[in-house]
């Protein structure tokens, strides 16, 4: 045990990061963050796109937090305008959640985990073919 805070001294982080259930509305990711220790952690939330199309200088701005004693907190990022055009395109958009996490003491550790933000309504990807103007053309 540690002789300041009489916690253990453990490598696991025992913090996870994940989106949090339902679509993303209006370029709104919800993250939820868990924290499975006996006391409070903060840090630093920040995501990035693993999309091979996605723009390369939309940035999404990171989130401060602070989750209680095995409590569960959510955190709003917002995205930016090319990737909320990106995902209202395609319907999903795949991203690296990344949450560097300090301890009462300071010790500072990161977590990371992969999500796919979905849009409950993606744009259709083009006109319909009319069935009836291809027949007459053959």
């Amino acid at each position: 045990t540690n002789p300041v805070s009489g916690l253990p001294i453990n490598d696991a982080t025992a913090v996870t990061v994940a989106l949090a259930r339902g679509p993303v509305r209006r370029g709104a990711v919800q993250v939820t963050i868990e924290n499975f220790n006996p006391f409070v952690v903060g840090g630093e939330l920040t995501a990035s796109p693993t999309a091979k199309g996605s723009p390369r200088g939309a940035k999404i701005a990171p989130r401060a937090f602070t989750v209680g004693a095995g409590a569960t907190a959510t955190a709003t990022l917002r995205l930016p305008g090319p990737l909320r055009k990106l995902l209202e395109a395609r319907g999903t958009l795949k991203l690296k959640l990344a949450a560097t996490v300090a301890d009462p003491l300071g010790t500072r550790r990161d977590v990371a985990a992969t999500a796919v933000a979905k849009v409950n309504h993606a744009k259709p990807h083009g006109p319909r073919p009319n069935k009836h103007r291809a027949r007459r053309a053959a």
